[in-house]
């Protein structure tokens, strides 16, 4: 309704689940399932007090090496088919339509404008590909430039995060709107995570994918982007798109 209204272009709301577990749990057998199982993914885990923060994250936010930054613009989903050729016809269906092309598109454009900021060239492809993970498949753009000045990895960060992937656009109206309409804490969710030395070189990951561990308390967390013409139920379904 805000999206007609014309007061926000996307709007990413996200959902949280509580799951209560019944036995003590260990951390390493949980990882070692992520990592054989979504190879293509960031594997983290990240431990405040009594509370673990883990997840298989798809999407790089930004990785800082050597005078270039890079990052990956990942939006638009679908489900992933039974066979190839239910899988190549879902992906094909993804690359045209025009609400995810327009979903994705702006997120490229949000992180190539980021770029420009501290950059004289910025790199992509026009057109986006397919990202096939385990359970979903993504619209995906490289994003890559060259740094032109000396700048600190927090000022790179602030300029990139967060993203209309994770927020929306107009990013205030977006982050207003997210306030009003998730009854939820976001916590770390859809936050940064990732690693920095102390010779310009980085490596993060947008916090997606993932939940949290407290006092045997599972909180899982979902999140999926509305724009003009999305359907509720359709958004409210790719939530649930998970494989065992």
């Amino acid at each position: 309704e805000k999206i007609d209204k014309g007061l926000a272009q996307k709007i990413v709301l996200s959902r949280e689940v509580v799951f209560h577990l019944e036995s003590d749990y260990c951390l390493v057998p949980i990882l070692n399932h992520l990592k054989s199982k979504f190879k293509r993914c960031y594997i983290f885990a990240y431990r405040k007090d009594s509370s673990i923060f883990f997840g298989a994250s798809p999407e790089k936010l930004a990785k800082i090496s050597s005078g270039w930054i890079e990052a990956d613009a990942l939006a638009g989903s679908i489900k992933r088919g039974k066979t190839k050729e239910e899988d190549d016809q879902l992906a094909d269906s993804l690359l045209n339509s025009q609400k995810n092309i327009s979903e994705q598109k702006a997120v490229v454009d949000f992180i190539a404008n980021s770029f420009n900021s501290f950059s004289d060239e910025v790199i992509y492809e026009p057109l986006p590909v397919i990202r096939k993970l385990e359970n979903i498949q993504h619209l995906w753009t490289n994003i890559r430039a060259k740094l032109n000045g000396n700048y600190s990895i927090f000022e790179l960060l602030k300029e990139i995060h967060p993203t209309p992937a994770i927020c929306g656009v107009p990013w205030n109206n977006a982050l207003q709107f997210i306030k009003e309409l998730e009854d939820h804490s976001r916590g770390f969710f859809a936050g940064v995570i990732g690693w920095f030395n102390f010779e310009s070189e980085a490596e993060f990951a947008v916090a997606i994918r993932s939940a949290l561990i407290k006092n045997k308390e599972l909180y899982a967390f979902a999140g999926c982007g509305i724009v003009k013409g999305s359907d509720p139920i359709d958004e409210f379904e790719e939530t649930k798109l998970i494989r065992k």
